[in-house]
């Protein structure tokens, strides 16, 4: 059959249909798992589905956990000096990660033309780590002359959260039905990094300044989606479609960045702030009619799209733009 107008122009679709007899129960069924690795990582997780009646349940979930610490050094001789001199490189590190996910989808049968389903899903993803660097120049007695520390700190957390919930009946099946769908997503990242540095150095007019960096970001996604299906005979060899897409997205983005650098006339602070915060509403109807005229096939139809962007920067500035877009479709066909 030819593509119906409730397609986008840019997306593939495909249909499979598995129906198996009625009345056969599942019951519940599952498998766990666990996993160690020499590097200090756990894992645990399991699947189990559960079928009786009209009722029938999916999930599973994970979760795992690390916690890696690295040491290491690196001493380097340079020739060229007369007397040779020594770098050394002292190199620490030490972080912990825990993840996780759990995801679960449920259907129930109201009565033999009718489904609802349900599903959601969770993941989520969290680290810190600490390091340290130094960085030390060495005389030909090795002796130190210069050194430079570098410390650093972060931490991360990530998660996302997907529900959908959907309803479908057939008035008759293969000709006449109703499909209703809503999602919902959300997600959002959390990051912050801290990292010091320190000089010093040997001899007369030795200074001792220091610079401090704080990084802080954030970022959340939400979103709400709802599509609607119909389809019914039209006489005895035609059909029509129509359905609506919509859905809400808004992401709100910020960063800020603190460095502070230590001079003899005292501190010195500079802000920078940089983020934005983006919203789109998008709506869009379909409609297609499709006939038989003996050998010939005739597939009318148009779909409307309209859609509102609007984008603001922390300085206040808003761009916006709204449009409105047909895709009108026509297909004709003949079979010898």
């Amino acid at each position: 059959p030819n593509r119906s107008a409730r397609l986008a122009a840019e997306r593939p679709a495909g249909i499979i249909n598995i129906v198996l007899k009625q009345g056969v129960d599942l019951g519940a069924n599952g498998s766990i798992f666990m996993n160690v690795d020499t590097r200090g990582a756990t894992g645990v997780g399991g699947q189990g589905s559960y079928q009786r009646g009209p009722l029938m349940l999916t999930g599973s979930g994970s979760v795992r956990t690390s916690n890696q610490e690295q040491t290491g050094y690196d001493l380097r001789q340079n020739l060229r000096d007369d007397p040779p001199t020594f770098l050394r490189q002292d190199n620490w590190s030490d972080q912990g990660r825990l993840s996780g996910n759990a995801r679960l989808s449920a259907e129930y049968r109201l009565g033999e033309h009718s489904l609802l389903r349900g599903r959601g899903s969770f993941s989520g993803h969290g680290s810190e780590s600490d390091a340290s660097t130094t960085t030390t120049h060495m005389d030909h007695l090795e002796e130190w002359t210069q050194r430079y520390d570098r410390r650093s700190r972060s931490n991360s957390d990530r998660r996302s959260l997907d529900l959908m919930l959907g309803f479908s009946h057939a008035f008759e099946p293969g000709r006449h039905t109703l499909d209703i769908e809503f999602d919902f997503a959300k997600g959002g990242n959390r990051s912050d990094r801290e990292v010091e540095t320190d000089f010093e150095f040997v001899g007369d007019g030795a200074i001792l300044p220091a610079d401090l960096l704080l990084d802080d970001s954030r970022t959340d996604d939400q979103e709400y989606a709802l599509r609607v299906d119909y389809v019914r005979p039209f006489g005895e060899a035609g059909q029509i479609e129509v359905g609506y897409r919509g859905s809400f997205e808004t992401r709100d983005d910020e960063r800020l960045i603190h460095e502070f650098t230590e001079e003899p006339d005292g501190p010195i602070e500079n802000v920078t702030v940089r983020g934005f915060v983006h919203d789109q509403t998008f709506h869009s109807g379909y409609v297609t009619f499709a006939r038989r005229f003996g050998s010939f096939g005739v597939q009318l139809g148009t779909r409307a799209r309209w859609m509102d962007t609007q984008f603001e920067v922390p300085t206040g500035d808003v761009i916006e733009a709204t449009g409105l877009d047909l895709f009108p479709t026509a297909n004709l066909t003949y079979e010898f």
